[in-house]
């Protein structure tokens, strides 16, 4: 995380306005202040709050993902990199980053957008890969936020900017990235096509979108895995679905992997 008094490398538009680049503070425990409209925006635990005073009401799938002793086992062999997990998604997750990471072309990018970055499993390994680039990570939940600004300072990343926003209203200009990646929180938007459309918005013409998220597969067992997870607030794709979606908002796409539970989908925005 750059400290506080260090221009932005990636400028951040006032989510109250829309129009003013939020001005770095002198000091880090100061405000970001917008020069438009004088909207504050704390620093909270090296996260800048893009959200103060809001009130949520997430589903049960969100609020899970605040729960602070699943935050603490999310990248570990507990979880997201367990055998169990495995056999979930039908790919490890060092296959999954392997496909990610390809298909960004992280040698060729300046800036960088993790959409939903959770506790930086992604972001990180981005920010250190990309060395002289810069990486946005953003998230709704401050707790995930919270322990990715942790890591951060421990591992002594210093091109990693760590946002609590709203992914259907992203704050930045037209764009602005050459990749966004999103990895594990597509099937927990509300609206998903209002978030690839802002997620075009945001990318360069040509830019990579790389997600990797739910399948909605065939079969008795697979339909009341469906039903359950849509419970608890989780959305299914199958890939013809989310291309479809991705072409209206002017993405070509191509699926990398496609097994079990889980799919990897490349997109480049057209143009």
């Amino acid at each position: 995380m750059k400290a506080a008094d260090e221009p932005l490398r990636v400028p951040i538009l006032c989510p109250a306005c829309g129009r003013g680049k939020l001005a770095a503070p002198a000091a880090a425990h100061l405000d970001y202040v917008c020069p438009q409209c004088s909207a504050k925006y704390p620093v909270d635990g090296g996260v800048i709050d893009l959200l103060p005073g809001t009130t949520q009401r997430p589903n049960f799938a969100q609020r899970s993902m605040q729960f602070d002793p699943l935050i603490r086992i999310y990248e570990s062999r507990l979880w997201r990199r367990s055998s169990v997990a495995k056999i979930i998604m039908g790919i490890g997750f060092e296959d999954e980053y392997a496909l990610i990471a390809d298909a960004a072309v992280l040698g060729k990018t300046e800036f960088l957008l993790d959409l939903a970055c959770g506790p930086g499993i992604y972001a990180r390994r981005f920010a250190r890969k990309i060395g002289a680039g810069a990486v946005v990570g953003l998230d709704l939940s401050m707790p995930m936020l919270h322990y990715a600004s942790r890591m951060v300072r421990e591992e002594g990343i210093g091109n990693l900017m760590l946002l609590h926003g709203n992914a259907m209203a992203l704050p930045f200009e037209p764009g602005q990235f050459e990749v966004v990646n999103c990895c594990g929180a597509l099937h927990l938007f509300p609206d998903i096509g209002r978030v690839i459309g802002e997620v075009g918005r945001v990318l360069k013409p040509g830019g990579r979108f790389t997600i990797a998220t739910s399948r909605r597969a065939d079969g008795w067992i697979a339909q009341q895995w469906f039903k359950f997870i849509s419970s608890i607030g989780v959305e299914a794709f199958t890939f013809s679905q989310l291309e479809s979606i991705l072409a209206q908002a002017g993405f070509t796409s191509k699926c990398l992997h496609a097994a079990a539970g889980w799919m990897v989908i490349a997109a480049t925005r057209n143009g």
